[in-house]
């Protein structure tokens, strides 16, 4: 499964219940997942060229929430996270992204990102992370001060408890 996919099934599952963001079948089901948020919010959840910050704008729109704006992580930036879920975005080499504003960024040959939740437990953290050559898995660790997000423009939605 596509890593936006599923942060979208994440995202349905905390409107519906009966979504299982996981779900191996995940393609027979994403007719309902559109019928719970509408054809423009799954769109949005799933990453488009067109607007490449979508999946955690709208994760926080759809869940209530804000949003934290790193355009260049290095070692020394300080990505916070609070308790609950947060919808991380991360790209690096993006058009318009060596600018402080996310508007103009957007996708180009040999861009490359990445959309995973993770949600802090105790002093560590658990990702919850897809993609299509991995599949969906699930890892505790540490976070370190720059998320290991080091050289990446990142977006992060804090939409869970204690945001």
């Amino acid at each position: 499964m596509p890593c936006s996919v599923l942060v979208a099934r994440w995202v349905v599952s905390q409107l519906d219940p009966t979504v299982d963001p996981v779900a191996a079948d995940w393609e027979a089901d994403v007719g309902r997942c559109v019928s719970i948020v509408g054809l423009d919010a799954w769109r949005g959840l799933v990453v488009s060229g067109e607007d490449v910050w979508s999946c955690p704008d709208t994760a926080a729109r759809l869940l209530g929430g804000r949003v934290a704006w790193y355009p260049s992580v290095s070692p020394s930036t300080s990505v916070e996270l609070g308790d609950g879920v947060h919808v991380v975005q991360r790209w690096r080499e993006l058009d318009g992204a060596d600018t402080a504003a996310a508007g103009d960024d957007s996708f180009r040959p040999g861009a490359s990102g990445h959309a995973y939740l993770v949600e802090r437990e105790g002093d560590a953290v658990r990702v919850l992370q897809s993609s299509t050559a991995a599949g969906v898995r699930s890892s505790l660790g540490s976070w370190r001060r720059d998320g290991w997000l080091s050289g990446y423009a990142v977006r992060v939605a804090s939409v869970g408890r204690g945001r």
